[in-house]
């Protein structure tokens, strides 16, 4: 990315994932913003637990005349910036697994890359493009913390020529640094005082201080030379632990290419789990059933095919228990809550798509054909949480005024944001449709499939009495529970494999709905003239979480409500070329807030900035999906969100 692009987004940012659940992150131009922002982000053995290890590293050019030339940029607590080595930064940007910045400082010009390696490793380079120097001094921020924030102990440096180790007080794990050349000198150094602006904004600790070690320098650098630093945690020189990351062929198609791209960033495999995954978004979220289950379809539609997309149908197969499926996977299962009521039922349609996709049950692997019978039968029967039929109807009920069992699922303290309890309007079409396709399928013979197929029928006709008649001229969004108002999760419903209205009293219900909730970046999570909204995502977590589902904007429900607009569409052409408008506004966001990637949530109020978090795997997936599965114009979308000009 040339300077003048990077100054029109100084807001941007940049993430490159190490493929364990690891990462790096930071702003394009300027400082450190968030506590997730490093050049080295570690992932540990213990399941989500992940340390930030090099926040920075600050180069100083001696130039031939002996002035200092400064790359680094810091910000400190009252907004200062010092030094501006940002003002020298000519060019930055990603290209596949290397993150390179190019700055002008002096008569030298200077490349610096990073790559990273799921072994928790990685490689800075360094390299001079132009001029010579006197020297160059790289000095490392070290820390040992949380990524999400909190206090490091001082790190300490022990070398021996190009090579050092960094150890921590009180931590068992080293940070070992291999240079192919300069001089490393421990010289410990402190900047106090340090400000992250966006956690200021997120109303959560934002003043940090980061302490170096030491410093290596390299003498007399020139033109065509380059200095390469390793780095890894551990004392160990075993093997490293590898993988070839999958990546599907191009397929000509800008947007697709880079959908993929962006997609791929979400899996991981770490080492000593022997398994693939799908982390929910970055920097903090680890791997969640709910999200993993919506997103696989995008994934099997990044790389064209469905190996690894059963891979993590059966790691989540083998979590299940008594129908339920853990929140996040877990090596160890202690202490993990079973409290979704959705995530199963979204297994459901997950698994039965690869089902379809391989022309049958018996190509897939039979844990999986189990923990389907499971969900099944425990849903109807009852399980932990209180999720069950209601033999009064035959509509599925779960949770109660003090849970939060839907994906609407925000929590402050004791207190259930949206505990949308009682009979949910998706839960209802998961079901309907989980229990119709499994016996489609076969997957219970004879007494249970005409068990399963009364049941959806029972459903059924209840749902068309009951759900009827919603707020807006839509659907009940719960009914016997919770109070009902006018959100998007009647586009679930409206866009079934297994629809429970017909297409014309669909299209109308869509009509009616549409003007509230469809945005240019997805749906509203409640409509504006509904009690309780909220059109701004801003302050500290309590006030936040209070907007999280009352009214911000959920970029990964355009492709629910792109099933239902093309299922209930009575001119498809026109339909098709309508919702691809509306995916050019979401994918217009590859270039905004974090580039290459498509974020969480935006605000419900136009002109709906981007908040939450800034890389999100089911907002990528569904519209990778929806482009597949509906066979969209990938090329109109692009040229659409091109001539939308984003914002």
């Amino acid at each position: 990315m040339p300077v003048d692009e990077i100054e029109a987004r100084e807001g941007m940012e940049w993430l490159l994932p190490a493929g364990n659940g690891g990462y790096a992150s930071g702003r394009v131009l300027g400082p450190r913003s968030r506590s997730y922002h490093g050049l080295f982000v570690a992932a540990l053995p213990e399941p989500g637990d992940r340390v930030l290890v090099l926040a920075q590293v600050d180069e100083r050019v001696v130039a031939e005349d002996g002035r200092d030339w400064l790359a680094a940029c810091h910000r400190y607590g009252d907004g200062t910036l010092h030094p501006r080595g940002d003002r020298h930064l000519e060019a930055a940007g990603r290209e596949g697994g290397r993150m390179s910045w190019r700055w002008r400082l002096g008569g030298l010009v200077l490349e610096r890359s990073l790559e990273l390696g799921p072994g928790n490793r990685g490689t800075l380079v360094w390299r001079i493009l132009e001029g010579r120097a006197r020297s160059l001094h790289l000095r490392p921020f070290c820390c040992w913390r949380s990524h999400h924030g909190g206090p490091s102990p001082v790190p300490e440096l022990r070398s021996d020529g190009a090579r050092a180790e960094v150890s921590f007080p009180g931590v068992d794990e080293v940070l070992l640094l291999a240079a192919d050349r300069g001089q490393w000198l421990p010289s410990g150094l402190r900047h106090e005082n340090n400000l992250l602006a966006d956690e200021r904004e997120r109303g959560l600790t934002a003043i940090e201080d980061l302490d170096s070690p030491g410093e290596l320098v390299w003498t007399e650098p020139r033109a065509g030379t380059e200095l390469r630093l390793d780095f890894r945690l551990g004392r160990d020189d075993g093997e490293p632990f590898r993988w070839e990351r999958p990546t599907g062929a191009p397929t000509g198609s800008p947007v697709v290419d880079r959908l993929r791209q962006a997609m791929l960033d979400f899996l991981i495999r770490a080492p000593g789990r022997g398994r693939w995954g799908l982390l929910a978004g970055y920097p903090w979220f680890n791997e969640w059933a709910r999200d993993s289950m919506i997103a696989l379809p995008g994934l099997v539609a990044a790389l064209d095919e469905d190996e690894l997309a059963v891979e993590i149908l059966l790691a989540w197969a083998e979590r299940e228990r008594g129908g339920l499926l853990p929140n996040r996977l877990a090596e160890d299962d202690g202490g993990v809550l079973y409290n979704s009521a959705d995530a199963p039922l979204w297994y459901l349609r997950a698994l039965f798509d690869r089902a379809e996709a391989r022309s049958g049950l018996e190509r897939l692997p039979a844990r999986c054909l189990g923990a389907a019978r499971s969900i099944l039968d425990a849903y109807h029967a009852g399980t932990e949480g209180g999720i069950a039929v209601d033999p009064a109807d035959g509509l599925l009920m779960a949770g109660d005024p003090a849970t939060q069992l839907t994906w609407m699922d925000a929590r402050f303290g004791d207190e259930a944001m949206t505990p949308r309890w009682g009979k949910c309007v998706e839960l209802q079409a998961l079901y309907h449709e989980g229990l119709l396709r499994a016996a489609e399928l076969g997957l219970g013979q004879g007494r249970a499939a005409t068990a399963w197929k009364e049941r959806a029928g029972r459903l059924a006709a209840s749902f068309r009495q009951r759900f009827r008649g919603g707020p807006g001229g839509g659907l009940e969004d719960c009914v016997d529970g919770d109070r009902s108002l006018l959100r998007p999760n009647q586009v679930i419903a409206l866009g079934s494999r297994r629809p429970l209205l017909d297409r014309a009293e669909r299209a109308r219900i869509l009509a009616a709905i549409e003007p509230a909730l469809l945005t240019a970046r997805g749906l509203r999570s409640l409509a504006p003239d509904q009690p309780g909204y909220r059109g701004r995502y801003r302050g500290g977590p309590e006030s936040r979480d209070r907007a999280y589902h009352q009214g911000t904007v959920w970029a990964w429900l355009i492709g629910p409500w792109v099933d239902a607009a093309l299922a209930a569409a009575q001119d498809p052409a026109a339909e098709k070329e309508r919702v691809e408008t509306r995916l050019a506004g979401l994918v217009g966001q590859l270039d905004r807030g974090l580039r290459g990637q498509i974020g969480e949530i935006f605000e419900g109020d136009p002109p709906h900035e981007p908040v939450g978090a800034p890389a999100q795997a089911w907002s990528v997936a569904e519209i990778l999906r929806v482009i597949a599965e509906h066979h969209l114009d990938a090329g109109r979308i692009y040229a659409w969100s091109m001539a939308l000009g984003q914002p």
